[in-house]
């Protein structure tokens, strides 16, 4: 979510989650309905309602046997107000279980996001070491070349002026320096 003003959103200190400050007071208790929850609970409420009134008269008028209307009647009173007070409950269970599912999936994609970043981190960290590990040969192949160059040269002076050199090359054949390097 992105905002413009800073004092409309509450961050969590870990970075976990933003809620909008109006969403937070848009939501007086517990019992209250989320603001962008209202449509969808109130659609599912009216069908389970709408059914359960329905079934609640088919079975009211159909369960009494007597004739009196004023049984059947206050039969189908009592049963629809179950009916409603069932259908709120459910419907109250419904929405938040829907809204726990989608928080638990918002958190999954943030702890993917993480994970994906701090591998990308490391990939990027293992190149730059591998680009420095290169680097480092190349200097040390320059400096390598340079003694050798350096020792060649100290060579053939001497050899220019009919001295003796016994000074051993800088580096073995292997690789290794003659001089503690």
């Amino acid at each position: 979510m992105t905002t413009s003003n800073k004092a409309d959103v509450n961050q969590d200190t870990s970075g976990i989650h933003q809620i909008p400050n109006q969403e937070l007071k848009s939501r007086e208790s517990i019992w209250a309905i989320r603001l962008r929850w209202s449509t969808l609970y109130f659609v599912l409420f009216t069908l389970q309602v709408v059914v359960g009134f329905g079934v609640a008269t088919y079975d009211g008028l159909s369960s009494l046997s007597g004739d009196e209307w004023i049984q059947r009647y206050f039969g189908i009173i009592l049963r629809t107000g179950q009916v409603g007070i069932a259908a709120a409950v459910l419907t109250f269970t419904v929405i938040e279980i829907l809204g726990s599912i989608m928080l638990l999936s918002h958190w999954e994609r943030l702890r993917e996001q993480r994970q994906r970043d701090e591998r990308d981190q490391a990939i990027r960290e293992g190149r730059k070491l591998e680009q420095e590990r290169q680097e480092g040969r190349q200097e040390g192949r320059e400096q390598m070349i340079a003694e050798m160059k350096d020792w060649d040269r100290r060579r053939r002076d001497a050899e220019q002026r009919g001295e003796t050199f016994d000074e051993p090359p800088p580096y073995l054949e292997n690789g290794t320096s003659n001089n503690g390097h």
